[in-house]
This record gives C-alpha cells, sequence and structure tokens, in this order.
C-alpha cells in the first residue's frame, strides 16, 4: 500500500491485463476502415490503368518479338519467311498469328514439309484489325494477309508484292477502344509503333493517349 501511495501513477497487473485484452473500440475500427478504403479508392483507377497499359502493350511487343524472330529465321536460314498477321480481314480477340519458312516461295504454308517457325496468341480483350485502304499488308496465297520475309533481310510487306518497297500496317485494339499502330517497313523489316488520339483521327508517336 505504500509503494501505491508512493507511486500514484502505477496501476495493479490485473488492471493492465484487463486493458490489453479490451482490444480496438468501435471507433478506432471504423477508423481503420475508413483509411483502407480511401487508400482502396485513389489505388484501384491507378492498378486499372497499369493493368490496361501492360496488357495492351504486352501485345504489341508479342506482335514485335514475331516479326523480328521471322525476318531472322529468314536471313539465317536464306529462305524466305512468311508471318500472316490477318485472317480474313481482321485476326478476332484470342486468334493467332503463325509465321512459317515459305521453302518453295508460294506464300502458304505446305503443313507437313515446310518449317512452322512459331504460333502467337492474342489474349481474349486483344485484335488485330486491317488498316482499311491506307497501307494494307501483302496478300498471301490463302487470301490472308502478312509480310514476307526474303533472306537479305528486306520484307515484302504492301499489297503491290515489291520487296524493299513501301510500308504496310495493322491495327492493335483492345476493349477500351484504345489503338495502336504498327507499321512495317519493307525496306528494312522494322516495325514503327503509333498510337491512335482518341477522339481524333490523329495519330502519334507518343504511345500515351489511353483510354480506360
Amino acid at each position: 500500500m505504500l509503494e501505491m501511495m508512493k507511486y500514484p501513477d502505477s496501476v495493479p497487473w490485473a488492471d493492465l491485463s484487463r486493458r490489453r485484452e479490451r482490444g480496438f473500440t468501435l471507433l478506432e475500427m471504423l477508423a481503420v476502415i475508413m483509411i483502407v478504403a480511401l487508400v482502396v479508392a485513389i489505388g484501384y483507377p491507378m492498378m486499372r490503368r497499369s493493368l490496361v497499359r501492360a496488357e495492351m502493350m504486352g501485345q504489341v511487343k508479342m506482335l514485335q518479338t514475331s516479326l523480328a524472330i521471322c525476318r531472322m529465321k529468314a536471313i539465317k536460314e536464306s529462305q524466305w519467311v512468311a508471318l500472316e498477321l490477318l485472317e480474313d480481314g481482321s485476326t478476332p480477340a484470342g486468334g493467332k498469328v503463325y509465321g512459317w519458312v515459305d521453302s518453295n516461295s508460294n506464300r502458304l504454308w505446305d503443313e507437313g514439309s515446310e518449317e512452322k517457325v512459331g504460333e502467337w496468341y492474342l489474349n481474349t480483350k486483344t485484335a488485330i484489325l486491317t488498316d482499311g485502304d491506307l497501307r494494307p499488308l501483302f496478300t498471301l496465297s490463302t487470301g490472308y494477309k502478312g509480310v514476307v520475309f526474303l533472306p537479305t533481310g528486306i520484307a515484302i510487306a504492301t499489297e503491290t508484292g515489291i520487296p524493299g518497297v513501301g510500308r504496310g500496317s495493322v491495327i492493335v485494339t483492345d476493349q477500351f477502344g484504345n489503338q495502336i499502330r504498327l507499321q512495317v517497313w519493307s525496306s528494312t523489316g522494322t516495325v514503327q509503333l503509333t498510337m491512335k488520339v482518341p477522339g481524333t483521327t490523329e495519330w502519334s508517336d507518343e504511345l500515351r493517349h489511353w483510354t480506360y
């Protein structure tokens, strides 16, 4: 007792134990919930935008990779290598593009006798569209459209069928209407990217005009 009078602020161990077992108050819980809700409300739209951009750019990079692989294969094997990009005016979401060694140069994959270079599948949110009549791709023997790479590394990428001349293009689009144009230069076999500016007919070299 004298010890407690000497130190009035001291609390018996039983009281300390009860306070520790009491837990959070309702106000404390509500405060935590409000903070979490605020963080989610601010962070979710940013996360969603990042996911949309990442998905779209992942598909674009995949198509760039498919073109680069086919071009390298043509140079390495000293043969024609074709890549089909458009099935019948478009390649739907979930569709695929594929390339093969066109050893007889007939622009048609002869299954069983010609090597398939690879298959690349679109996700269910992304499709490939024709670029209208602006820069139509080369027409393969199937009637589908794509690019043929020659052993020199140059390409046949336009409807004219002239190696190394002009450029052909396709448009990659997602469920939000974002559009990125892939232009294949026949002279080098390289790809240039531009993005549609929403609400306009303009295309920009800056890939930052996103809708969500």
